[in-house]
């Protein structure tokens, strides 16, 4: 059992295990979130309709439209000007004149025209005749037929309806292009799947993380931090799944980015509760934690329910996308790395499980602000979930890592038998009863109370680790520990069977414990008196308890007592 809890503490290949698990998931991750490669999408004899067209702000009637009923100019396909969008009509008309390319005539393929994204519902006149139509906000690319394709020069009209949005009409990433339908429809499928099917594989992975960690909650004893996981992949999942154009409220722009940027906030307000958790904190530290991550998420929110300027909201919802990340994860990694680096050498699973986390921590952060600049191209809101996709990898990491049942009874049993309950502990015995035939070696420190009354409290913590430090090199023999009362401890070894062999290890006993009283003096100026008694020892374990009683104990204690300063009885 001790060599399975120091290889539960320092194995390589755990820590290479680890490492390789944290560069899949990165790279998964990334894979997941990486950009199509455009010229997947791109028809190279595609005709560019992008540019100037002319706009008329209301109603017309697209049998009857002239060129001189669209007065304006506009960028296509750009936002509208703003003397335009502040006074628009609840109908507008786009209209734009093209000869038609012979390569685009000659193609023996079908042919497609593609708006990009179109904000609002809308319908297309081609030549007059209608072409096709679409609600507010899905991919607008429709095949034109042959027969339209007839007429050398092309009148192409655009009817929109006003929405709810800060930048209505054919505002695109896209140009306006007529070309091949088969490539400009895969930009349909991959539409789809980035705007519909994505967000909702996202969603539901977060879901499943969400039922796990609450079921862990309920029925794991030590559950402290997976409540705040399960807030955490709870709000991440609600903020992805409202990104999907086939969740209720898509259509509406305003409600589909409130109820995303909520949710998404809601995430990074657990963050540092999350990380109080992992360390176990005291309750104090805890709410206060809880109550900073709260008051950073509740400092945008407040903005931008008070102000009521769209545009001005938008920069606020900038803003939060390029601070609060940093506002919530620098602080959790600074308070796990200085509670990291207070624990001993007994944690040092822990401390990997908190390094691997902070590391998650930073790697979220560093993605999600990176992406920040490209998030508000026409200030069109998007949610990138690298940041709590990195979060939750490093939970599972964290999960993986996190042997503190294990390493509580290993722990437990370091200071005990651990080699004899080893067995049991591996078959998740909670209840063993053994009755063994041991050697007993018990050890008191001699002159303890006098010194310890002359010591401040650092010198007391000083003290107390030079005599553990002493007896802990009775491991280095074999030895394993019963109980540890700060001045005193008891250890024992196997009872052998053969009398020679009894004779053998007494001896080598006794001789330890005269190199140990050496040490003792030299380390901590103290002396030692032990005892050493042989007899069958009543070992009991109860849950994570494990005790002792028998006369060898008992004898092995009066022998101490007994024995003056310097001697082993």
């Amino acid at each position: 059992m001790k060599a399975l809890f120091q290889k539960v503490k320092t194995s390589p290949l755990r820590v290479c295990v680890a490492g390789l698990t944290v560069a899949a998931l990165v790279g998964v991750i990334a894979l997941f979130h990486a950009n199509v490669d455009e010229a997947v999408f791109t028809d190279p004899e595609a005709q560019d309709l992008s540019g100037e067209w002319s706009f008329h702000n209301g109603p017309l009637d697209p049998k009857r439209s002239s060129k001189d009923a669209f007065p304006l100019r506009v960028q296509v396909p750009e936002p509208l000007p703003d003397a335009i969008r502040k006074n628009l009509a609840e109908e507008y008309w786009y209209r734009t004149t093209f000869r038609l390319a012979e390569t685009a005539r000659a193609n023996p393929e079908p042919l497609a025209i593609s708006f990009g994204s179109i904000k609002g519902e809308h319908e297309v006149y081609w030549n007059k005749n209608f072409l096709g139509g679409g609600s507010n906000s899905n991919l607008a690319i429709y095949r034109v037929p042959g027969e339209f394709l007839q007429a050398p020069e092309i009148v192409l009209e655009v009817r929109v309806k006003k929405m709810s949005t800060l930048f209505p009409g054919i505002a695109s990433f896209s140009p306006v292009v007529l070309g091949s339908a088969r490539v400009l429809e895969l930009q349909m499928k991959n539409y789809f799947f980035e705007t519909g099917s994505k967000p909702l594989v996202v969603a539901s992975f977060k879901y499943l993380l969400f039922f796990l960690f609450s079921v862990l909650y309920l029925f794991l004893p030590k559950r402290r931090e997976y409540l705040s996981f399960a807030a955490f992949a709870l709000s991440s999942a609600m903020s992805s799944a409202f990104l999907s154009c086939f969740m209720w409220g898509y259509e509406d722009y305003y409600l589909r980015n409130g109820l995303s940027f909520l949710f998404s906030g809601l995430a990074f307000a657990v963050i540092p509760a999350m990380t109080a958790d992992i360390l176990r904190l005291p309750a104090e530290q805890r709410f206060f934690l809880r109550v900073y991550g709260l008051g950073c998420f509740a400092a945008f929110a407040g903005a931008i329910f008070l102000i009521h300027d769209h545009e001005k909201v938008i920069l606020v919802y900038e803003m939060s996308d390029r601070w609060l990340p940093w506002m919530v994860t620098l602080p959790s990694v600074a308070i796990c790395l200085f509670t990291a680096k207070k624990w001993g050498n007994t944690l040092a699973h822990r401390r990997m499980q908190v390094y691997f986390f902070a590391a998650c921590l930073l790697l979220g952060a560093s993605f999600w602000t990176s992406f920040a600049s490209s998030f508000f191209q026409f200030q069109l809101f998007l949610y990138i979930e690298l940041l709590d996709m990195a979060i939750l990898a490093g939970l599972a990491l964290s999960m993986m890592l996190d042997f503190r049942f294990l390493s509580k009874r290993s722990e437990q049993a370091g200071r005990v038998m651990p080699k004899w309950f080893s067995s049991f502990l591996a078959a998740g015995s909670t209840n063993v009863t053994l009755e063994l035939p041991l050697l007993v070696l018990a050890i008191d420190t001699v002159g303890y109370t006098k010194a310890l009354s002359k010591l401040d409290a650092e010198g007391k913590r000083d003290l107390h680790d030079r005599i553990r430090k002493v007896f802990a090199q009775l491991s280095e023999y074999e030895g394993q520990k019963i109980s540890d009362q700060g001045d005193g401890a008891l250890f024992a070894w196997d009872y052998p069977s053969l009398p020679e062999e009894r004779k053998r290890v007494l001896a080598e006993i006794l001789a330890v414990a005269q190199s140990l009283r050496k040490v003792s003096k030299a380390e901590s100026g103290l002396d030692l008196r032990m005892g050493v008694a042989a007899g069958l020892v009543r070992g009991q374990m109860r849950g994570a308890e494990v005790f002792f009683l028998g006369e060898a104990l008992n004898a092995a204690a009066r022998m101490e007592t007994l024995a003056r300063p310097g001697t082993c009885l």
